[in-house]
């Protein structure tokens, strides 16, 4: 049985930033197209992308509204913001983002995040410090500094190794911890 390829169109406004994305998703075995945010909704319907990666921060849109502009035209498309710089967390509660990841990302996390079927909704900031204030000492710990440290990510409820420090983002969803 044959596997379909999928697509995949990368947003970003940074032609360097689109070549090494491009570069690292057809080695992964993605059929990838590269635009700005200007030629995007022309590639979109050309294209068909199975899934859209836009940048956050770009000349004269915001990849989230570049998002919701694309789900409103194709809501199946699976669409994920990234960014090199910190993201906030109320964008992985956005109904119109399937998932968030910070770049750099190594292949292996991308094709996790990307490969992951359906994509949870991160749980409410509520329902996480729920997670935290019944976890026991042996699930989470504590720096120098009295902060406390998840050795598993509260989204996707992958391990995390407690001596590889403070995680951001989560490796296996790409959700920020």
């Amino acid at each position: 049985m044959w596997e379909t390829v999928k697509k995949v169109l990368v947003v970003n406004d940074s032609r360097f930033e689109r070549k090494i994305m491009r570069d690292m998703l057809i080695n992964l075995g993605y059929e990838v197209k590269t635009t700005n945010e200007y030629e995007v909704l022309i590639l979109l319907d050309s294209f068909n992308p199975d899934i859209v990666i836009a940048n956050m921060n770009m000349t004269n849109i915001t990849g989230d509204r570049l998002i919701q502009n694309i789900k409103e035209r194709r809501p199946t498309t699976k669409c994920y913001l990234s960014s090199c710089s910190e993201i906030s967390p109320e964008y992985s509660q956005n109904q119109w983002i399937d998932g968030v990841f910070a770049t750099p990302i190594n292949p292996g996390s991308l094709v996790t995040i990307l490969e992951k079927e359906e994509m949870e909704k991160p749980k409410p900031l509520e329902e996480v410090k729920d997670l935290v204030a019944n976890c026991s000492l042996e699930e989470n710990f504590h720096d120098e500094n009295d902060v406390t440290r998840f050795t598993f990510c509260p989204y996707c409820g992958n391990t995390l190794s407690a001596s590889s420090g403070k995680f951001v983002f989560c490796p296996f969803c790409g959700t920020k911890i």
